[in-house]
């Protein structure tokens, strides 16, 4: 499950600027969740939940730049190379390396990682915050809540039914949410933390 990036409360309040409306509480608790994945999706991230994790990278021939699934990290826990994948091999020095933490990237320097796939694993914590609540207090993330809050408050005065799409066929009936079209506002709120790439 996606981090949640906003909460009904926080919505609430937003949503007394709005006259003429009456908050629909159900369909909120529908759209935050896909606004949340969809936000993720945007900036490529696996997840923006604070917690440990592995990842295990392909590596070519002079590779020594790569970008991690998530942004916000936190301590890299270890680091090994290993063309067998013997994960009981010592862990890179961190002094072959640097990182920053923000964009969640690696760079090595002076260090030869052994080449092919799966080559290169990464333990680390990363993540923006635990929970929605951690979240709130965390100014450097700000522009994500707020960025979160404006296209849930867009997509709830303007889809009235969101959530209620389905599809019938001889066969029966299927529901299925609708999927989330970021804003161009939202978009540029958010791209200050999109990973570099995808590696």
């Amino acid at each position: 499950m996606a981090l949640l990036l906003t909460t009904p409360d926080r919505l609430a309040a937003l949503w007394s600027g709005l006259s003429g409306q009456s908050m629909r509480v159900d369909q909120i608790n529908q759209v935050i969740p896909a606004v949340s994945r969809a936000i993720e999706k945007y900036l490529e991230v696996d997840g923006l939940e604070l917690k440990a994790r592995t990842e295990y990278f392909n590596v070519i021939a002079g590779q020594n730049y790569f970008a991690l699934r998530t942004i916000g990290i936190v301590e890299i826990t270890s680091i090994r190379s290993s063309q067998l994948r013997d994960w009981t091999v010592d862990p890179v020095d961190d002094s072959y390396y640097t990182f920053d933490p923000a964009r969640g990237t690696l760079e090595f320097d002076g260090y030869w990682l052994e080449t092919g796939p799966r080559t290169l694993q990464v333990i680390y914590e990363g993540g923006i915050a635990e929970d929605v609540e951690e979240l709130v207090t965390l100014p450097e993330y700000a522009d994500i809540m707020l960025a979160a809050e404006q296209q849930v408050l867009f997509t709830v005065t303007r889809s009235p039914h969101f959530g209620a799409t389905s599809l019938s066929t001889g066969g029966g009936s299927r529901s299925f949410e609708a999927p989330v079209t970021l804003l161009k506002d939202v978009t540029d709120k958010l791209d200050k933390y999109k990973r570099p790439f995808a590696s």
